[in-house]
């Protein structure tokens, strides 16, 4: 037998052989890049009648599309044997950002060739809500006026409600005063009485 030529297919280049039929054998027969052993390792097998031997079990490498999330594959280009492997056009899908250009890696073996550059974007809320409570007593009686502030939270706010009634004539109502004037109020109230 002889070894074969126009098989691109294959490697030889770490081969051994011994050609004649009846002892024939070939070690160290490889993929050529771009090409991947379909099923362990590729073949040689004898020559029927006198020429090249035969060779079989490499494939040519095709990548696939991938389905990684984050990518979106909508203007992209692609050749996608892993011999003329390009992939172009790529951009990061809706809720991801470019940390780079998205690219695209060709793949080892038959299936989806890896791409890089796009992560989730993250966005970070903060809500502050400040809880206000007002609790106004008021007390009425024909005698004297009650008056109680409240305080409410956060204790940075302070809000002051005061109703100072009288049933006798020329009531006076005094709303929303500061603490001093509401004494003064309740003192002159008092008073009359």
């Amino acid at each position: 037998c002889t070894r074969p030529t126009g098989a691109s297919t294959y490697d030889f280049s770490g081969v051994t052989e011994t050609l004649e039929a009846p002892t024939f054998q070939v070690t160290g027969l490889a993929c050529s890049r771009g090409y991947v052993a379909a099923a362990g390792q590729p073949v040689a097998q004898v020559c029927p009648t006198p020429g090249p031997y035969t060779v079989s079990g490499c494939e040519l490498i095709k990548c696939t599309r991938p389905t990684t999330p984050g990518y979106d594959f909508t203007g992209a280009t692609e050749a996608l044997e892993a011999l003329t492997f390009q992939v172009s056009g790529i951009e990061c899908a809706t809720g991801y950002e470019a940390t780079a250009t998205p690219s695209a890696v060709a793949c080892a073996a038959p299936g989806p060739y890896s791409v890089t550059g796009c992560v989730a974007t993250t966005t970070t809320s903060t809500t502050t809500t400040t809880a206000e409570t007002t609790t106004t007593t008021t007390t009425t009686s024909t005698e004297a006026a009650t008056t109680q502030a409240a305080v409410t939270d956060p204790p940075t706010t302070t809000e002051v409600n005061t109703t100072v009634a009288e049933e006798a004539e020329g009531a006076a109502v005094v709303s929303d005063a500061p603490q001093a004037a509401l004494s003064a109020v309740a003192m002159a109230a008092l008073f009359w009485h």
